[in-house]
């Protein structure tokens, strides 16, 4: 283990007057094995000391730094979830939103051009059904209150309600030369009024 000593004067001026080789021997084996205090700064300068020190003071957060960090992170990322959200809701509605006018301008072009096609429609209110026909050929429309399907294909999946008339007046089967369709909506309802060509100077 290392050793202490304190050097007095007079171990001082012996060591001064040996010669150089055997004065740097000396004071390389007491410096390889001492801890020294030397008390003549001619003889040799203090040993400095084994532990490094760092001149910069080391900088960390205090607690409290610690929570306002965290209490404005929490901050952040509840706000970007709200805005995610937001976003996410008028994407959505603007979506449906496209899906429904899309929804309606198919199916009111289908129900026009069948009207102007077929003569003749019928209503069969037990089995939902609604018969556009012609001598050669014809189209059924199956409907519910939740869809509208034309010839097994599904055109409509809004909630619906039909009203059906013949020369004027509300009808529940038979013949039929006009009918209502109401669809229903999140935002509001829309209202579509079919017609044959024959009766256009009735319901006009």
């Amino acid at each position: 283990m290392p050793w202490s000593i304190l050097l007095n004067s007079t171990a001082i001026a012996f060591i001064s007057k040996q010669g150089s080789v055997f004065r740097k021997r000396i004071l390389l084996f007491i410096q390889k094995n001492s801890d020294i205090l030397f008390l003549s700064p001619q003889l040799m300068k203090p040993k400095p000391s084994n532990m490094c020190w760092n001149k910069h003071k080391i900088t960390a957060f205090s607690l409290s730094e610690l929570l306002i960090a965290i209490l404005i992170a929490i901050i952040v990322m509840g706000f970007a979830f709200f805005t995610l959200r937001f976003v996410h809701q008028k994407f959505d509605l603007f979506t449906n939103r496209i899906l429904t006018n899309t929804s309606f301008t198919r199916i009111e072009k289908n129900i026009w051009q069948d009207i102007h096609h077929f003569p003749s429609v019928e209503l069969d209110h037990e089995n939902q059904l609604i018969r556009f026909s012609s001598p050669l050929e014809r189209v059924d429309y199956h409907y519910s209150n939740t869809h509208i399907e034309r010839g097994g294909q599904l055109i409509l999946t809004s909630p619906n309600s039909l009203l059906f008339y013949y020369k004027g007046v509300l009808v529940n089967a038979g013949p039929i030369d006009a009918f209502e369709l109401i669809i229903y909506t999140q935002e509001k309802s829309l209202s579509l009024f079919f017609f044959l060509p024959k009766s256009a100077q009735l319901y006009s």
